[in-house]
């Protein structure tokens, strides 16, 4: 069997208000992607073979489907056009037909699989109350099986998504009734709470059911997270925030303190679903007890500046033979400084040569960098320094922004953009004298272990 995914736009464009960047077919429901339901589907109902079909080619989708090898399937990617029905899909594709059945699922929609689940000491399986999922349901044969009988393998429940609303209320709804019968990303760890992998769950924090967290997240402690909540990956939960009938997206930092309620978090926006708002706010709601807005004292320039030095000067024996024998390719990065000045910086970029990546094993790429800081241009320790045509669409989010020669997201190892931002934030609101030592010692430590390739 094959199958055929026309991933159209829903009919009303309401994800455009809220997520603009991203592919509806990616947005979580339960912490998975709704394209991962599609491609669940497709397994048990018995496909080899899928073929998706996107009106708006989408990086982040391809790249999450890759060649379908997570499910044991194959994946190819092609076009469709608005307005296509399925005759006219099938006609354009006739090269993916091959004689055999075809399944076809059309459109933008939840196909929602159950498992069986028993009663504990009892042979009955329990049933799920599907009389709950009615209000997402209008009646539209969305999944259709081009054969002889066209009965369907394996049945599922189409579920419309019309609205932000909708969005947040059936993730609610899935989580507090339907946990149990889903295919939950993650294992149990207790009744009801499901946890990704590679997290970091600091000794003191209360995780209260049901809750779904993802894979690499980081909750601090005095943290209470739940219940009725979904965590993402890669999010940031900072001390002492509280978190219920809360959806969390990837990517997100989350600042401490806070009491949050019914909301949905998305970066640097927060969305309340029952009045449709959507909001923006800079780093200093987040991190407002470090984030000041005033320069810094002459004692503390006075000190990195000592500082600088004292490391720069092992770094030039090394740094002083790549002068004769070749640097890395390099370009000048340009950034306002707190008091308003513009200054430049050179900035070394990675590539596969062996040379080069020796000399960024060597934190070698630092040089320019101290020189700076003992020039009083930028910090020793502060945010991610970018290139200005890569991070305008983050710097507005920055109350002040300050680049350092060091950065918490250079200790960390390769980061993309997005990642540099979050962890920028993460950094000012926890920066302390002995943070900055730690992330000094562990930028020369990753360099040297870790891939310093392009």
């Amino acid at each position: 069997m094959r199958a055929i995914l026309n991933c159209s736009a829903p009919d009303n464009h309401w994800d455009q208000e809220y997520f603009d960047t991203m592919s509806v077919y990616m947005l979580p429901v339960l912490g998975k992607p709704i394209i991962e339901y599609y491609m669940e589907y497709c397994v048990l109902a018995g496909a080899k073979s899928v073929l998706v079909l996107l009106q708006d080619y989408d990086e982040e989708l391809v790249k999450f489907l890759g060649a379908g090898t997570k499910w044991g399937i194959s994946i190819e990617i092609g076009t469709a056009s608005a307005g296509d029905n399925k005759d006219s899909t099938l006609k354009k594709n006739s090269h993916f037909l091959d004689g055999s059945e075809i399944l076809f699922l059309d459109g933008f929609f939840l196909p929602l699989c159950f498992k069986a689940v028993q009663e504990e000491n009892s042979s009955e399986n329990i049933v799920p109350d599907l009389s709950l999922l009615q209000p997402y349901k209008d009646g539209l044969q969305r999944i259709s099986l081009i054969s002889e009988t066209g009965n369907l393998p394996y049945s599922c429940e189409s579920l419309e998504i019309r609205s932000i609303l909708e969005f947040y209320n059936l993730n609610m709804l899935l989580l507090k009734s339907f946990n149990r019968f889903i295919f939950m990303r993650g294992y149990a760890v207790q009744s009801d709470v499901f946890m990704g992998m590679n997290n970091a769950i600091t000794r003191g924090a209360n995780l209260n059911p049901p809750l779904i967290i993802g894979d690499n997240v980081h909750i601090e402690a005095g943290v209470k997270a739940g219940p009725n909540s979904i965590i993402g990956d890669t999010a940031i939960v900072d001390k002492s925030t509280h978190l219920e009938d809360v959806i969390v997206f990837g990517k997100t930092y989350i600042g401490t303190d806070l009491e949050l309620k019914k909301k949905i978090l998305m970066g640097q926006y927060i969305i309340d679903p029952e009045v449709g708002v959507k909001l923006m706010f800079c780093d200093s709601f987040f991190t407002s007890p470090v984030d000041t807005g005033s320069a810094k004292t002459v004692f503390a320039r006075i000190y990195e500046s000592i500082f600088a030095f004292v490391l720069l000067l092992p770094l030039l024996v090394f740094y002083i033979p790549f002068l004769f024998l070749g640097r890395p390719p390099s370009k000048m990065v340009k950034f306002a400084t707190p008091l308003g000045a513009v200054v430049s910086v050179k900035k070394y970029l990675r590539t596969s040569k062996l040379r080069n990546i020796w000399f960024f094993k060597m934190s070698l790429d630092k040089v320019p960098r101290l020189i700076a800081v003992m020039l009083g241009k930028m910090s020793l320790v502060g945010d991610s320094l970018q290139p200005s045509e890569d991070d305008g669409e983050f710097r507005m989010h920055y109350k002040i922004y300050s680049p350092g020669a060091y950065t918490y997201a250079d200790s960390l190892g390769k980061r993309t953009t997005y990642d540099k931002f979050i962890d920028d934030l993460y950094y000012r609101h926890g920066k302390t004298f002995k943070t900055d030592l730690q992330v000094i010692l562990r930028t020369y430590i990753t360099r040297i272990f870790g891939d310093q390739s392009k």
